[in-house]
């Protein structure tokens, strides 16, 4: 690594803590909002993992918060989670376009509102949906691919498949590093998204694993903190993750798209001039 390349990463550092620690307030604001609004939402999807993988209970019960979440979906009656549940899906993915967004606008040092996360979340509902949606279709296919039994004859077969399943959630879970950024960054069909999002698994290899390697930190701090995760979980938890994805990832876009754009405007206005 040349001293130019230990420079930028050293400011980089630098960056991240500053732009953290002067939108602190911001984050805690976004996170709370968010995480209240998509909480039926968890509920059931942890819910349902604990049921689907046979999840031990003193696993559940070593974090306060899976406890909770847990214990919120066995004592509300299904006849009020189920549409929470619903509803909260639906939203889940505009919502976090309109997170994203926020986001973005801090990496970007571009000015924003809190209320961004909601008129944001209106203007790329149709987008946010079905990413969203795809969030939910991976995750479940995933989820039950892992449940498959192996034994017998067809072992090696389910084996396969399981390590398949396994490779697509993480390679997907990369790709939404840089899915809903595009999407509330560019006026981009879902097909073009996913191509540029399947190409940046590559071209942004090095940040896409800073990306996980953050995300992984603050997953096991939270986690391995049962006296006070849940208070993270509503507070900063969900911003954070996405704060620190797209800082990690947005320089691959910058580079790849908005640069590109800009100089293909650049030349543009050059031939209208001659």
């Amino acid at each position: 690594m040349s001293y130019s390349d230990k420079k930028k990463k050293k400011r980089a550092i630098f960056n991240y803590f500053e732009l953290f620690y002067t939108k602190f307030l911001k984050l805690i604001q976004l996170n709370f909002i968010y995480s209240i609004c998509i909480l039926p939402f968890v509920v059931g999807l942890v819910y349902i993992t604990c049921v689907v993988l046979e999840v031990a209970p003193e696993v559940v019960n070593y974090s306060e918060i899976f406890k909770l979440l847990v214990n919120i979906a066995i004592h509300i009656p299904d006849y009020i989670l189920i549409p929470l549940f619903i509803v909260s899906a639906i939203f889940y993915g505009p919502l976090t376009a309109g997170l994203t967004f926020c986001t973005r606008n801090i990496v970007s040092r571009k000015v924003f509102w809190v209320s961004d996360l909601f008129s944001r979340a209106k203007s790329n509902f149709k987008q946010g949906l079905i990413l969203g949606l795809i969030d939910i279709f991976v995750f479940l296919s995933c989820l039950l691919y892992l449940k498959m039994d192996i034994g017998g004859n067809g072992m090696n077969f389910y084996g396969v498949i399981k390590f398949i399943a396994i490779f697509i959630a993480i390679a997907y879970f990369v790709m939404r590093f840089y899915t809903y950024t595009m999407a509330v960054t560019f006026e981009l069909s879902i097909k073009d998204i996913f191509n540029n999002a399947r190409l940046f698994l590559v071209l942004g290899f090095l940040k896409n694993l800073i990306a996980i390697l953050i995300g992984l930190i603050v997953l096991i701090s939270f986690i391995s903190t049962p006296v006070i995760d849940t208070f993270l979980f509503f507070a900063l938890y969900f911003s954070l993750c996405r704060f620190s994805a797209v800082f990690s990832t947005y320089p691959v876009i910058e580079k790849y798209m908005l640069k590109s754009k800009k100089a293909k405007n650049n030349d543009a206005e050059n031939d209208s001039n001659k």
